[in-house]
């Protein structure tokens, strides 16, 4: 028997993470489900704590308050037991105590905090996939590689089998994601030999929710994986893809021109797309009017019931010419807007042609294209909505 003691809150940070990379259904839920805690008496003081959906491999050391442990153990538990710790009261001289047993015809682990005392039946550790450790001395160090991951991963296709489009690409001076029918690009200066002979694609969602949002991140690649270490505590390996990314598209809508400029306050915009979205919160397929024109931005959002909402922002010195209506899916726009760093957007667009693609930028490192929709009839201009 075998008894491990930790602060509640560090545990339940780290049980959040791999809990989101444990897979819930699927060839990887058959392979690789739940999570995996080990003690190694060679690591004193600390545990590590493991979770994989087979693309992307998640590894934190995690302090121990106490342990009396002399062989290493792995213990492989169902990933809810991360929901149930998640409950726990946290504070000064919070702990959880974990602690292996039998029961019945199976091996069993018990958590105690307080009076509560909770049992889990292990799984079998045997068929786990294993990965090895790397060492930090072969990886670089790149600044910003989290914050511009968070700007531009939204763009990146939701479908996982949408590859390489579900992905974020690295060329060395560029991180870029897009879905084709919106595109996010930022500088991110990447100065190592593997990713100047190559590109490289990797899953976004999960790792742009790992990787600390300020700061240096160590980053690295193999032939088939990318590593990166967000701080000395964790180590995440995941999949590089080998399908090419689209690089020649993503360069021909990166050299658009347009005759259209305006620019506002960002809080302005996102308040005037977000009050139209409370008006399509049910819509299955939600649409919104854009007009630009008059020394103006309006919307107007009309849902499947015939509740409708009309607004407008003034932008004094822009937008002279005659009204030009838009029609766009609104949560793009609002992700473009959300994620454009400091407190002014700018965007280009066509006068003449609503049906080309939108840029939204701040005016500096960051730059997105959103597409417009073709759709349904719209009011001929905002006053008449």
């Amino acid at each position: 028997m075998t008894k491990a003691v930790f602060e509640t809150a560090g545990l339940q940070d780290v049980l959040k993470k791999v809990k989101s990379i444990a897979p819930s259904r699927g060839q990887a839920f058959d392979k690789a489900a739940g999570i995996v805690i080990r003690l190694d008496p060679a690591m004193a003081g600390y545990a590590i704590l493991e979770a994989t959906n087979l693309e992307l491999y998640y590894r934190e050391w995690l302090p121990l308050l106490e342990t009396d442990t002399t062989r290493d153990v792995a213990w492989r538990v169902a990933s809810k037991i991360a929901d149930v710790i998640a409950t726990l009261p946290i504070g000064s001289g919070k702990t959880v105590t974990l602690d292996d047993g039998v029961k019945g015809d199976g091996r069993t682990l018990t958590v105690k905090s307080g009076r509560m005392k909770n049992n889990w039946q292990l799984l079998p550790i045997e068929y786990y996939p294993e990965w090895d450790t790397f060492e930090p001395e072969g990886l670089t160090p790149v600044d910003n590689f989290g914050s511009r991951l968070s700007m531009v991963e939204w763009a990146a296709d939701s479908n996982e089998a949408a590859i390489p489009a579900n992905g974020v690409n690295f060329d060395g001076e560029f991180a870029t994601a897009t879905d084709t029918y919106k595109l996010a690009r930022v500088p991110l200066k990447i100065d190592a030999g593997w990713v100047a002979e190559r590109s490289v694609t990797v899953p976004s969602k999960l790792l742009a929710s790992l990787v600390k949002q300020t700061g240096t991140v160590s980053v690295g690649a193999t032939d088939n994986q990318l590593l990166v270490m967000p701080d000395p505590s964790v180590q995440i390996r995941t999949t590089l893809y080998g399908v090419a990314y689209p690089t020649a598209g993503v360069e021909r809508i990166v050299a658009n021109e347009y005759d259209g400029y305006l620019e506002a306050p960002k809080g302005a915009f996102l308040d005037l797309f977000t009050r139209a979205m409370v008006v399509l919160d049910r819509d299955r397929f939600p649409m919104i009017d854009l007009f630009i024109g008059k020394g103006s931005v309006a919307v107007y959002a009309l849902d499947e019931e015939e509740s409708d909402l009309g607004d407008m922002l003034d932008v004094p010195g822009f937008a002279a010419h005659p009204r030009i209506n838009y029609l766009f899916t609104p949560r793009f726009l609002i992700e473009a807007i959300d994620k454009c760093p400091g407190d002014r957007i700018q965007i280009r667009y066509d006068t003449t042609n609503p049906l080309r693609i939108m840029r939204i930028s701040d005016g500096g490192s960051y730059n997105c294209w959103v597409v417009p929709r073709r759709g349904r009839p719209k009011p001929s201009d905002p006053e008449e909505s």
